[in-house]
Parts: C-alpha cells; structure tokens; sequence
C-alpha cells in the first residue's frame, strides 16, 4: 500500500504536468495573434496637376476719396449741402464770407476800365506821333498792372468757394454757419466709390506671376459673394521689411462694398504639373519632418516626405514618393516599418 507521502508527491506531479499542457497549448495561439497582418486602407498614387491657390488679406479703397478744407481763411456764411447727399463735380457746398474781397474786386475793375480807356486814347495819338512811345508804354504797363489785379482778386474770390472737385457721395458735417475755418479745417469727405480699389500684397516668390490686367477674386465678411477685380497697378520694387510686393486692382461697387473695409484676396498661380497629391491624413509629423508608410508586398515601409502646396484635403509631395507606389491611408498609428499588412 502507498503511503500518505507517496501519494502527495504522485498529486503534485500531475498537477505540474497539467499546467504544462495548458501552457504548450496556449503559446501556439498567443503567437498567432502577434504575427496577424493588419488590415489597412491604400491608394495607388499618381500623377495628376494642381493650380496654386493662396489666400491674403486686403483692403477696399474709393476710387477718389478728398478730406474737403477750405484754400483760405474765413467766415462761414452759407453751407449748401447735405450730409450723406451725393454731388456733381462742381456744385457750390459751402460760401466764406467775402464781402471784402468782392469790394476790392469791384474797385479793381473800375480802375481796370479806365485804364483801358486810357490805353485807348494814347495808342490813337502814338499813330498820329502825338505823343512819344515812352509816353504809350507807361500807360501800356498801367493797363496789364490792373489786369493782373483784377484776376489776382478774381481767383481770391473764387477761393472763398467750397465745390465738389469730382463726382461722389458726402460724408459728415464738421462745420456750422458762423464757424471761423482755415485752411487746417476739414468740412466733409467726399468719396466716388462707383468703383473701389483692391490693395494687398504678395510674398516676394509670387511677384514674377503678377501680371496687369490678371483677374483676381475677393469676398468681405459678412457678405458670401464672391467679386472679380482686374490688376491695374503695382509697385516698383518688393519691401525690404516685408519682403512684399504691393500691388492695387480695381472693380465695381455694386454699393455692397464699403472703402476702408478688410477682404480676403484669392489668387491662383500657375498650375502645377505631373506632381504627387495625397490626402491630409496619410502624413504623420516626426521630429525631423515628416512620413507616410506605404505598402511593398503587403509589407509596410516607412518613407521620409517634403511637401509642398496644400489644400484644404490634399498636399503636394515634393520628395519621397512616386506615381505607382502604393500609399497606406488608415490606421497608420499602430503600424511601423516591417508591419504585415493585409490591404482593402
């Protein structure tokens, strides 16, 4: 008969050779399951073209905008306009008293009269050699001297006269009758705004494709239309600060544009061909730069990218791929370089 020992020992051993099999038994699933290829989504890249978009910001500027000041100083004794009113190039808005310059106008052209007259009489006797031609040109310097006051007093007065210098709409009144103005003193703004101007700036690369008469797109908050401008202008030479070329383009005012309101500026460069585009989400930032993985029989291989143009969903790959290679676009978190693949 076994003793109480034995059959201790004989339990114990079959226990231990139990826990063998089942560990013999689960390594085989274990390792199955960590050589599983992972599925993932792909593309086959291509060749294919794209326009550059850039997107800058801009200001609307009126055709013609003058802060109105008087040429002299003065009374304000009459305001003829109204504000916000629109104008026609020369119509009168505001009168300076001028009360002593029409009353030494009034006396100059008295004087300027009878010289002429004088100049008259003595030009009839120089024919008939009654008098000599000193004697004609003393009166003759008279006569262009009172001229020349008259007119000097003629444009005074016309300065005592406010108009509108162009066609365009009024701003607000800064005067009132009674009001002593000076030439420092502004008495409205008028703007022509049937046309506006478009002023923005370009980074120094773009300058060379910035052409005249190239059509650009502009929208403003607030308002989803999109309008159309034609450049008519730009400067010179690129901003040494900002490494900027500025550059002005013109559109009509449908009266939904304000002037010295902000815009935004879409402008489309050349377009680019024969170049590699893949979505947004393939890329994966490192501390270098950035990579992709892409699939070689059904194998995952890391590639270090340069990109170039992006959209709104697609990038331009400058380096690392090529038409024919076979981009993974899912789950490329959890795959690395030698990952098996199983590809959908």
């Amino acid at each position: 008969m076994l003793n109480k020992n034995a059959v201790l020992f004989f339990g114990i051993s079959l226990a231990l050779l139990a826990c063998s099999d089942a560990k013999k038994q689960q390594k085989p699933e274990m390792g199955k399951g960590m050589n599983a290829p992972q599925i993932a989504n792909y593309i086959v890249l291509r060749d294919t073209s794209i326009k550059e978009v850039i997107q800058i910001t801009g200001t609307i500027q009126a055709e013609e905008s003058v802060d109105l000041r008087p040429e002299m100083s003065g009374k304000v004794v009459k305001i003829i306009f109204k504000e916000g009113s629109s104008v026609k190039q020369g119509d009168l808005l505001v009168k300076i008293n001028d009360e002593e310059l029409k009353a030494q106008y009034n006396r100059a052209v008295s004087r300027l009269k009878l010289a002429e007259e004088q100049e008259y009489r003595q030009r009839v006797l120089l024919k008939k050699e009654a008098i000599s031609q000193q004697e004609y040109d003393i009166v003759n310097t008279e006569l262009q001297s009172m001229k020349s006051e008259s007119e000097l007093l003629k444009a005074q007065l016309a300065k005592t006269e406010i108009r509108a210098p162009f066609n365009g709409h009024l701003g607000l009144r800064m005067i009132s009758v009674g009001d002593f103005i000076s030439s420092s003193s502004v008495v409205t703004k008028i703007v022509k705004d049937d046309q506006v101007k478009i002023t923005f700036s370009i980074p120094e690369k773009y300058a060379s494709h910035m052409k005249s008469n190239a059509e650009i797109v502009f929208s403003t908050d607030g308002n989803s239309k999109q309008y159309k401008a034609l450049v008519y202008a730009k400067d010179p030479s690129i901003d040494e600060n900002t490494r900027t070329l500025s550059v002005r383009a013109i559109a009509k005012n449908d009266g939904m544009l304000t002037p010295g309101s902000f815009c935004k500026v879409i402008l489309e460069m050349n377009e680019i061909k024969n170049t590699i585009l893949i979505p947004n989400e393939s890329i994966i930032p490192i501390l270098k730069g950035k990579k992709v993985f892409i699939a070689k029989n059904n194998t995952a291989s890391e590639v270090i990218i340069k990109t170039g143009i992006r959209t709104a969903k697609l990038v331009q790959i400058t380096d690392g791929l090529h038409a024919g290679d076979t981009l993974i676009t899912s789950g490329i978190m959890s795959i690395k370089d030698g990952s098996s693949l199983k590809l959908k």
